[in-house]
């Protein structure tokens, strides 16, 4: 069996689709969160007991791959959730 550089490989083509849809629906809950003058925080700059205290009070929350994320009002943010969710955007601009 010969390679044939027309056709792209069904690995490469998976994972090209799926870091498009991952992409795609986190543009499209942004800007719906943006709608709502809300931001998107990922669990990460949580911790487990504010996770389960957003959840109690009814906060939205999605998953998108493995990552989750909230929709918070940005007035609603902790001081240390804010300094971990800066971290958070300065590790993204680096990768």
């Amino acid at each position: 069996m010969f390679n044939n550089p027309d056709r792209m490989h069904p690995t490469v083509l998976s994972k090209s689709l799926s870091n498009y849809l991952h992409y795609y629906l986190l543009d499209l809950m942004e800007s719906a969160a943006e709608h709502e003058e809300y931001i998107l925080v990922p669990f990460s700059c949580f911790t487990w007991r504010r996770i389960r205290a957003l959840k109690d009070m009814n906060y939205f929350s999605f998953k998108v791959g493995q990552e989750s994320y909230f929709m918070v009002n940005p007035l609603d943010l902790k001081q240390l959730e804010r300094i971990k969710l800066e971290s958070y955007l300065n590790e993204l601009k680096w990768n």
